[in-house]
């Protein structure tokens, strides 16, 4: 029969009760669990996060543990799904800045911007919405002409509330680089 891994035997140790072995195993299986969350393009603070999330779920599940069966792959299993909630969160965030708090006016006054007037800018807008990709379009038109939440807008295009957005800020990118250069999209400048 194969000795136990010295993983194992401090985690037994640490199951009796011993809490120095707890410690040990933080210093010998820390470096991997760093290694895991650098592996998904966390940073050093985003990986410290990582590994104090998942000891502390060590801890927390080590009632849990089989005893005998081996701790590495079990230390490894948690350290992904923390990374795999890290991310989740880091998307969730990303989703919430897109978020418009509704339709935005246009508050332009056209001699202090050089625009011949606010309705040339409109119309401008307008022409520029139309030659996006029918996708992006359809959600841009739905959320910010109609004023819809983007709950309603992916139910109404079919998509999930994430993809909603993200369609919704691709589109709005788009037509800001064309207000930078218009004549890359074959538009007028509606500056002049």
């Amino acid at each position: 029969m194969e000795p136990p891994s010295r993983e194992s035997a401090l985690f037994e140790r640490w199951l009796d009760g011993d809490e120095r072995a707890f410690r040990e195993i933080f210093e010998l299986l820390g470096p991997t669990v760093v290694a895991i969350a650098r592996r998904h393009g966390l940073g050093d603070a985003e990986a410290k996060d990582v590994v104090q999330q998942t000891f502390l779920g060590v801890h927390r599940a080590r009632d849990d543990f089989r005893r005998g069966a081996p701790v590495r792959p079990w230390v490894v299993t948690i350290a992904r799904n923390v990374v795999r909630d890290q991310l989740r969160r880091r998307y969730v965030r990303r989703e919430d800045a897109l978020e418009l708090d509704g339709p935005i006016e246009p508050r332009v006054e056209a001699p202090e911007y050089g625009v011949p007037s606010a309705e040339a800018l409109l119309t401008w807008a307008h022409k520029a919405l139309a030659k996006l990709p029918e996708a992006q379009r359809r959600v841009i038109e739905l959320h910010y002409v109609e004023g819809r939440s983007f709950a309603d807008v992916a139910r109404e295009v079919g998509c999930s509330e994430g993809a909603a957005r993200v369609r919704a800020h691709r589109g709005y990118e788009t037509i800001r680089g064309w207000l930078a250069d218009p004549q890359s999209a074959g538009l007028d400048d509606p500056f002049g």
